[in-house]
């Protein structure tokens, strides 16, 4: 629904606005972003309209009609192994990571389809900011859907085991690696 792409828009706002005040020297026009999970594309109309070329995947195909449809959005149906003919220089994962199953794969994948410059924003629910989310209900936050549980330490962790390096991050968890 178009409260749905707000909400995620006013997310990509956000993400922006991180990611520029991590490197306020870099100029992000031109980038080539990449968002896995990109839902109805929300987020990467923000960075369209930055000047970013963007491009999402998803597995939920009606979330991809609608920003295709309505906001004529690069988004394809599919997982990060399939990404094959786009380099990001931005790679965006919110409320993503959490729900993978093979983190290795996929890091590993990440290193892959990037460059050394290439910028990882990761947003995940902080098992340490929990009071601030989910209406302060654990259960609520301990859905099945969620594989994985991270603080910004365990996030870390995992990021520097495959040779990433964090470059800011908070408890929430909003996160910046590079390579």
């Amino acid at each position: 629904t178009n409260t749905f792409f707000e909400a995620q828009y006013h997310r990509g706002k956000a993400i922006y606005d991180f990611i520029r005040s991590t490197f306020p020297d870099r100029d992000l026009k031109g980038l080539k972003v990449l968002e896995v999970g990109c839902g109805a594309g929300g987020i990467l109309h923000y960075f369209k309209q930055q000047k970013c070329n963007v491009r999402g995947i998803d597995l939920g195909k009606e979330y991809l009609e609608f920003g295709k449809d309505n906001f004529d959005l690069d988004l394809r149906q599919g997982k990060l192994s399939e990404v094959n003919d786009f380099i990001p220089d931005i790679v965006i994962y919110s409320h993503v990571m959490e729900h993978i199953l093979d983190l290795e794969f996929e890091l590993l994948k990440l290193k892959e389809i990037s460059h050394q410059e290439t910028i990882f924003y990761i947003e995940v629910p902080g098992i340490r900011n929990i009071h601030n989310t989910c209406k302060m209900d654990l259960l609520l936050y301990l859905q099945n859907a969620h594989t994985f549980h991270f603080s910004l330490t365990s996030l870390k962790n995992l990021f520097e085991k495959y040779n990433f390096k964090l470059i800011r991050g908070t408890e929430y968890v909003r996160s910046v690696f590079l390579i």
